[in-house]
């Protein structure tokens, strides 16, 4: 479906990521929420998606470049792979950071579809200096690092991590203007032998 000027602006305003989302109200997003509203409040209620591009790897959509061909690599994306099941595996901190995440118990379908995108000549990204590893970020808190005195490491740790099974068939494009709000600007279906898939703009 092309993008409908009259209802989006053309050009991405914003630092962009493309995501998949995990379902609204499986148990695992459920758990996610309650994860967030204990250790970050503030996103509490943002997607709960994971990042494909943005936060390592190939790093964010670069602002100012135009929606079409973003939309258009989203679409070839979803037509050539299939939904899939996942469950997280654990959680983690990032070295030096006070950022928490759960892990993925398969990583390679992640990585696989980043690699697909880092070869879409028409997308512009900005660096990344992390290599990527597919999470569902938990805590987005990055102003110190995370020792023995973080009062909230000690009741992470302790944390029982979800191993609930999820299916992975929604992918998105996000703008996000800051650390708690994001818009959502394309959002479609991996799609490869079924077709019923439908984007929404």
């Amino acid at each position: 479906m092309p993008l409908q000027a009259t209802r989006y602006k053309e050009i991405l305003q914003y630092p962009g990521c493309i995501v998949l989302d995990l379902p609204e109200n499986s148990q695992a997003a459920c758990t996610v929420r309650k994860l967030r509203r204990r250790f970050d409040p503030e996103r509490a209620n943002i997607p709960v998606e994971i990042t494909l591009t943005g936060s390592s790897g190939i790093g964010y959509l670069k602002q100012g470049q135009p929606l079409g061909p973003i939309a258009a690599a989203i679409d070839c994306l979803a037509s050539a792979n299939a939904p899939f099941q996942n469950a997280f595996a654990g959680k983690d901190c990032f070295p030096g950071t006070g950022i928490f995440f759960l892990t993925l118990k398969d990583e390679e379908p992640f990585c696989a579809l980043q690699q697909q995108l880092s070869q879409e000549r028409d997308l512009q990204f900005l660096s990344s200096p992390y290599p990527f590893r597919p999470h569902c970020t938990i805590r987005l808190i990055n102003s110190y690092k995370a020792q023995e005195t973080d009062p909230d490491l000690s009741d992470w740790n302790a944390v029982q991590v979800p191993h609930d099974s999820f299916l992975l068939q929604q992918i998105s494009l996000y703008a996000l203007m800051d650390r708690i709000h994001s818009q959502l600007l394309y959002r479609t279906v991996l799609s490869k032998n079924n077709s019923a898939g439908d984007s929404v703009l």
